[in-house]
């Protein structure tokens, strides 16, 4: 799934909550240049596959809101990007 939406300008929100993870090794830069999107649901990826560090680049807005499955993938996310992004937990 490396660079799955790069590129997607227009891109404001995606649900990816039904997405089957188990199996992926990386997910590098799956949003990078995705400079609209202010609403992603990764909820069902696993905490134990990914680096979520190379998720995004420095394109993504400064706000908006996250739905990850718990607070281990929102302090990874947090490291990088997302600073001023709202986290929400669904399991």
């Amino acid at each position: 799934m490396n660079y799955m939406f790069n590129g997607c300008s227009s891109l404001t929100s995606i649900d990816l909550s039904n997405f089957l993870t188990n199996s992926l090794n990386s997910i590098n830069y799956m949003f990078k240049g995705c400079s609209k999107l202010t609403y992603i649901d990764i909820s069902s990826f696993s905490k134990t596959f990914y680096n979520y560090l190379f998720l995004f680049d420095d394109s993504i807005p400064e706000e908006g809101t996250i739905i990850v499955k718990d607070e281990t993938i929102e302090n990874q996310i947090k490291k990088k990007f997302l600073q001023g992004w709202t986290f929400k937990y669904k399991n």
